[in-house]
């Protein structure tokens, strides 16, 4: 999911609704990297996203990292990627099957 967090998913609730989806979505063992730019105020801090629970942090291996800022001469246009994968014990879920938690 790289460019929406704080390009259109610019609240809690809603980062948080995206990320139960791509759980869902997401086949044991899957890879969820996250795109953002941490630097603008309408990205919400990923820390206080709780539907990241259902995620464990992975390194990447080519740049043994789980968090990557690529550099830019401008700091405002900072881009990272976080990287998090979907526990190889969780259960297979349907994607299809959408509901709204308020």
């Amino acid at each position: 999911m790289n460019g929406v967090i704080g390009w259109g998913l610019n609240d809690e609730r809603d980062v948080n609704e995206a990320l139960r989806m791509c759980s869902k979505c997401l086949t044991p063992g899957g890879l969820l990297i996250l795109g953002l730019n941490e630097q603008i105020p309408s990205t919400p801090p990923l820390g206080h996203m709780a539907a990241l629970a259902a995620f464990d942090p992975v390194e990447c291996p080519p740049i043994a990292a789980q968090h990557y800022n690529v550099p830019t001469p401008l700091p405002e246009r900072e881009h990272s990627f976080a990287f998090y994968q979907k526990p190889t014990s969780a259960p297979s879920t349907q994607c299809g099957d959408v509901h709204h938690e308020p």
